[in-house]
């Protein structure tokens, strides 16, 4: 995306302004308005999301060297010919044909504006330098250290030739031959007066170009030699650079206002581009919702073996909920889990990286490529992290882990940032990134319980000889997806404006992170209508409840085998030494070998019990020939209890669930 090159640009200090695909300015004063203002950059793209980013070379720091190799000329060449030597720096290939060589431009010498040919007219070797500047076609480089030093030949200002009189421009001489002759009006000489020869920047010339061509069009008189003397005074003193400049300009007005666009020859890419940029985008009215979402969940069924209907649906609101981010003020992490490989976790990313908006794939990424990808944008992407497992199981104490988890936590919630401070030389510069983006995650085994309670999980297992699946192939299904894709993203722009109002209630029992977790995804199901909302709610609650039932963490599991202990002597007090030996002696329980270490002791009991707000182990007066010792009384265990061991429902809801062939109709 071009927003995203114009944000990468800002972030290496270089000056960027949006233009068109003519390369003409699309703020007020040009390249006067250019900045590394990311706020600004983004505001601008909102407005013109198909602009080209520009870069001003004298305010960026930079040299660059412009090649053509269009008409005749052939820029590398002539170089190479004049004995000059091209030193390897960071460059970009232009849509011509040509290239851009990037360089930094040298301090305390006083580099001359530079946008027409270097050496000689038609030689095809162009300078950006000062007040000029280059579209950035691709993506910039990751740092100024990939750009070279400026060689002399491109900074010293060499001799130029100036040429008389304006070259035969395309479209201008129709133009020139259809406006009406005789003396300037005066809306005329009030734009030809705007033109100077010493004080003009080039984007205030742009617009006055534009204001004379559109004078034209509206039919006064006299513009065509207004247009020859405003020439002449621009180019007065400058040469062949400011007049080709001038010309350039001309052409790109005439193009943009002169005449009407069937007097071009428009090729098919412009006239798919036009059509495009002025296109509005697609829609689908909100009643479509629930047959758009029942396509989406036909296409995943086809590709895929869920466990239940109710996976399906988590997935299916999932992928739509993407392409309403910007509604929602928390995103759910979606994590396709299974214990052995071959479970069919992979394919899920792959279906859902043609469903979602702009899906970023990954199995191994770092936490910078992460941070900047996030905040690149004006919407976060939708990131697809695969075999996920690699990174928070060995590498668990890895410091990437660490801070990978930490984007991955804190981006469910929206207004998250990612803080560090980076080196530029000398200089200690501090940046701040948006975590706030959906996350869809593959892996083997559990995830850190800090991850887990934001995610939806759903578990996979390896397919049954009886459970068929359409093989996926990219070639040929990714493009069935994308229209899938197409009809949802249509649907999304106007469900969007009804997302929040009201905002879903949540089942019964479905409180606090859970309700984080699950409010874009119902919310998205009662935009559908239909059966969503009460599909999307029975999910929720089969899915949770799953949650819940699995293997309580070991300080749940202490909590739970200390009630067992309390309940079964039915006393109001037990001594440390009491309890120890009653949980080593537990069979079922982990406490008499606990990791290969050995029996547990009073020191693992008070570490563990002091972070549930339980006291240390304290005097306690028992009868008869006990008298006072060290322990616990069940009041002390509580408040623990009602916090951590609460009794959910066994059937929050009446599924199904006991028959797996009716939780599920495949279609093969």
């Amino acid at each position: 995306m071009s927003v995203d090159h114009a944000l990468a640009a800002a972030r290496l200090g270089w000056h960027v302004f949006p233009c068109g695909s003519d390369k003409r300015p699309l703020t007020k004063h040009g390249l006067k308005d250019a900045t590394t203002s990311k706020k600004t950059i983004r505001d601008w793209w909102a407005k013109h999301p198909d602009a080209l980013p520009a870069v001003v070379a004298g305010p960026s720091g930079l040299a660059i060297a412009d090649f053509d190799v269009k008409g005749g000329k052939d820029g590398l060449a002539a170089l190479a010919r004049l004995g000059h030597d091209l030193p390897a720096t960071w460059q970009q290939a232009t849509p011509s044909g040509g290239s851009h060589a990037f360089y930094v431009a040298p301090e305390g010498i006083d580099v001359p504006n530079g946008s027409a040919d270097l050496f000689e007219r038609g030689s095809g070797i162009d300078r950006r330098t000062g007040e000029s500047y280059a579209v950035l076609y691709v993506a910039p480089p990751a740092s100024v250290a990939e750009l070279a030093e400026a060689p002399a030949w491109l900074v010293v200002s060499g001799q130029r030739s100036a040429s008389a009189g304006r070259d035969t421009l395309a479209g201008v001489d129709e133009y020139l031959e259809r406006l009406v002759p005789g003396k300037p009006s005066d809306e005329v000489k009030a734009a030809r007066k705007a033109f100077r020869s010493r004080d003009m920047g080039h984007a205030d010339m742009l617009e006055a170009v534009a204001a004379l061509v559109k004078l034209g069009q509206a039919g006064h008189p006299g513009v065509e030699k207004a247009i020859d003397k405003a020439r002449a005074v621009y180019a007065d003193g400058w040469g062949s650079e400011y007049a080709a400049a001038f010309d350039n300009a001309l052409q790109g007005s005439v193009r943009r206002f002169g005449l009407p666009p069937a007097t071009f020859a428009l090729t098919h890419d412009e006239k798919r581009a036009i059509a495009q940029r002025h296109a509005e985008p697609a829609t689908l009215p909100l009643s479509e919702g629930a047959v758009v979402l029942d396509e989406i969940r036909r296409q995943i069924r086809r590709f895929v073996s869920l466990p239940t209907e109710w996976h399906e649906a988590a997935v299916t609101l999932w992928a739509a909920h993407a392409h309403m981010i910007d509604r929602f003020d928390s995103t759910p992490r979606l994590y396709v889990n299974s214990p052995e490989p071959g479970s069919g976790k992979t394919r899920v990313l792959e279906v859902l990286a043609r469903l979602v908006p702009d899906a970023v794939e990954t199995m191994n990424t770092s936490v910078a490529f992460l941070a900047r990808r996030i905040d690149s944008g004006d919407r976060p992407p939708t990131i697809l992290h695969d075999e996920v497992d690699t990174l928070f199981g060995v590498r668990s104490r890895d410091a990437t882990a660490e801070e990978l988890r930490g984007i991955y936590n804190s981006g469910h919630r929206r207004g998250a940032k990612y803080n560090r401070a980076a080196t530029r030389g000398k200089e200690v510069i501090l940046e701040e990134f948006s975590t706030f983006a959906a996350v869809a995650m593959a892996g083997l085994g559990e995830l850190p319980d800090t991850i887990r309670t934001r995610s939806v999980v759903i578990p996979m297992r390896r397919r049954r000889a009886d459970e068929v699946v359409e093989p996926y192939r990219e070639r040929q299904n990714g493009s069935e997806l994308e229209a899938t894709r197409d009809r949802l993203a249509a649907w999304a722009r106007t469900a969007a404006k009804s997302i929040g109002a009201p905002w879903p209630e949540m089942p019964d029992g479905i409180a606090d992170r859970d309700a984080d977790v699950w409010e874009p995804l119902l919310a998205v199901a009662d935009a559908a209508g239909g059966e969503w909302p009460r599909l999307a709610r029975d999910a929720a609650l089969v899915i949770l409840r799953d949650a819940r039932d699995r293997p309580a963490s070991l300080g749940i599991r202490l909590l739970a085998d200390v009630r067992r202990i309390f309940d079964k002597d039915g006393d109001a007090r037990l001594r440390s030494t009491e309890i120890l030996l009653e949980l080593v002696g537990l069979e079922d329980a982990p406490w008499s070998d606990l990791g290969g270490k050995g029996a547990i002791d009073s020191r693992f009991l008070g570490r563990t019990f002091d972070g549930y707000g339980i006291p240390p182990a304290h005097a306690i007066r028992f009868g008869g020939s006990i008298g006072v010792a060290k322990g616990w009384e069940r009041a002390d265990f509580a408040d623990a209890w009602l916090r951590y061991l609460p009794d959910f429902p066994a059937e929050p809801v009446t599924l199904p669930l006991d028959n797996p062939t009716t939780a599920t109709t495949k279609e093969h």
